[in-house]
């Protein structure tokens, strides 16, 4: 009986997100929206996560995010980068966690990578849709487990805040594969996350 209620769950929830076109059967497609001028070597640094597309972590609302991607050891031509993720809790700072992932790119042109946990089974797809590397990025995120597989949005800023001509220029880039970058988007409390504590003097 208990399976069978998982089963209905994770059916019923499956069903939701496909209709929502955040999932589909087979899996994870090539992106259509790859970008053409991309440089994996210009990906590394700090990102802050400034937005994901609607119904994706809708119970982390409150979470903020960031991705430090460096290369492993000295090496300065490797593809297969490191990444320090941390997430923090926007109303609670003690909660915070902190993990290792990794960037693996094909070639230093090539936008599309895997992006998995370290001791992780179940690596992501990401592709890069647009960035100029120095401010802001967008990624198409897709997980496939067994016949299906899911996909979302994300935006990242090089600054706690992107400045209003980089997010009207996300704006112009959303448009351009169907979504609107307020309404389907939710843009994370990074501002509320990584504000000075006032010293009490």
């Amino acid at each position: 009986m208990k399976s069978f209620l998982i089963q209905l769950v994770f059916f019923i929830t499956f069903c939701s997100l496909l209709q929502s076109a955040h999932a589909g059967f087979g899996p994870c497609p090539d992106s259509p929206n790859a970008y053409d001028d991309f440089s994996a070597s210009k990906f590394r640094g700090l990102w802050y996560l400034y937005s994901t597309s609607n119904g994706y972590y809708d119970s982390y609302k409150d979470e903020c995010r960031t991705d430090l991607v460096m290369s492993r050891g000295n090496e300065t031509v490797g593809l297969d980068f490191k990444v320090l993720t941390s997430t923090q809790d926007a109303n609670n700072s003690s909660r915070t966690e902190r993990w290792v992932r990794k960037y693996d790119f094909q070639s230093e042109h090539d936008p599309h990578a895997t992006f998995v946990s370290e001791g992780g089974f179940w690596p992501q797809h990401v592709t890069v849709v647009k960035t100029d590397h120095f401010s802001y990025a967008i990624l198409e995120v897709c997980r496939s487990i067994g016949l299906y597989h899911w996909s979302h949005y994300e935006i990242l800023s090089r600054d706690k805040l992107p400045s209003k001509y980089h997010r009207n220029q996300i704006a112009k880039e959303t448009k351009k594969f169907g979504y609107h970058h307020k309404t389907d988007f939710k843009r994370a409390e990074t501002l509320k996350c990584y504000t000075p504590e006032e010293s009490g003097e």
